[in-house]
């Protein structure tokens, strides 16, 4: 993870975001709920914050077949 300050990480969905916590060891474990399966043909934010609450960074994830899309566009 590129983010060495951050202590747990924030996935936003349409409806509200999820906090996923950052190991010790810098691994983190996050299974996607069903009823959000196909929310992963948008982009979603996913943030890295710190202790305090702040962004230490950030990008968007989304569906392999929704990368693979707009590749062919």
């Amino acid at each position: 993870m590129g983010a060495p300050a951050a202590v747990k990480l924030e996935l936003s969905y349409g409806d509200g975001d999820v906090t996923i916590a950052i190991a010790p060891d810098r691994s983190f474990d996050y299974t996607v709920p069903p009823e959000h399966v196909d929310d992963f043909m948008q982009p979603r934010a996913l943030r890295a914050l710190d202790g305090e609450g702040h962004v230490v960074a950030s990008t968007y994830v989304a569906a392999v077949a929704y990368w693979r899309g707009t590749e062919r566009r």
